[in-house]
């Protein structure tokens, strides 16, 4: 490849790599019709390519996120145990439902929609609620009235308090985890709404712990489609990919942090909207 190609993927993964970090999900979405449209990459090829940018862009805002002190390790912890199971049954499955795929795909792509609707209502309804005051969950008196209330502090002293339900969040890890073994994908468009909205993490902290748990659903679906990784593969389109976004993961979970909740929230059901119609008409 010639050098402006290279120059031309290290500056795309330092993008997707922003967003992905700030959003809590692998950037698939992004890296594969970009290598398929932009570089004529065969599509197997290019997802299994993408999983293993995803690996490097994940581990690198996680471990940020992590800085931050900004991780629930519990929650993330019982959706990574959940989710890799899923993904791999998802994964070994695909084969025999290869006729039934495209109706998953338009299913799941009109269930995205719907949740993106629906968090941009909430959205919208609380920002116009007087009493709403706080991004950051439950207030210091609900929390002593409630025993459920967690409470996690960062490392730049913000509160977070939130009422955690492990058991429902670890159900839908795995279903999150088998639908995205069966559609190819990372994961992180699931995940980020298993954590706000089954187990209740505020937004800030569910993208975190989405991160964290993309490094192992990625490293899965490298495992299942090594074969499409090649040397020339991954020294052509996975390094360049790879470094950028790892230099643009770092940058992109430096800065969520400075982005208010409900703008967060708005820009990922927006990410969710356009993978649902993606799904949906592909």
């Amino acid at each position: 490849m010639e050098p402006f190609g290279i120059l031309f993927l290290l500056v795309i993964g330092l993008g997707v790599g922003i967003i992905a970090a700030m959003l809590g999900i692998g950037g698939g979405i992004l890296y594969v019709p970009i290598l398929v449209l932009g570089f004529h990459v065969d599509a197997f090829e290019a997802t299994a390519i993408s999983s293993f940018v995803i690996i490097f862009t994940s581990s690198s805002s996680a471990y940020q996120y992590w800085r931050q002190r900004r991780i629930d390790l519990r929650a993330a912890g019982t959706m990574i145990a959940m989710a890799i199971p899923g993904s791999i049954i998802g994964a070994s499955i695909v084969t025999f439902i290869a006729e039934t795929r495209d109706y998953l795909k338009a299913t799941f792509g009109f269930l995205l929609i719907a949740l993106a609707l629906r968090d941009l209502i909430r959205t919208y309804r609380k920002r116009n609620d007087p009493k709403n005051t706080s991004d950051f969950g439950f207030s210091e008196e609900e929390e002593n009235k409630n025993p459920n209330v967690v409470k996690l502090v960062d490392k730049q002293g913000v509160v977070f308090r939130y009422e955690r339900n492990l058991k429902s969040g670890a159900v839908f890890g795995f279903l999150g985890g088998l639908i995205a073994g069966i559609l190819g994908m990372g994961g992180g468009v699931i995940y980020v709404p298993a954590f706000s909205l089954v187990m209740g993490l505020p937004m800030h902290l569910a993208t975190a712990a989405s991160s964290s748990v993309v490094i192992f659903s990625s490293i899965v679906a490298v495992i299942i489609k090594s074969k499409a990784l090649t040397v020339s593969t991954l020294i052509t389109y996975g390094v360049p990919l790879a470094t950028g976004a790892v230099i643009g993961a770092n940058i992109g979970a430096r800065s969520a942090r400075k982005i208010q909740s409900a703008h967060l929230k708005l820009a990922f059901s927006i990410l969710l909207m356009i993978v649902g119609i993606r799904l949906i008409v592909s």
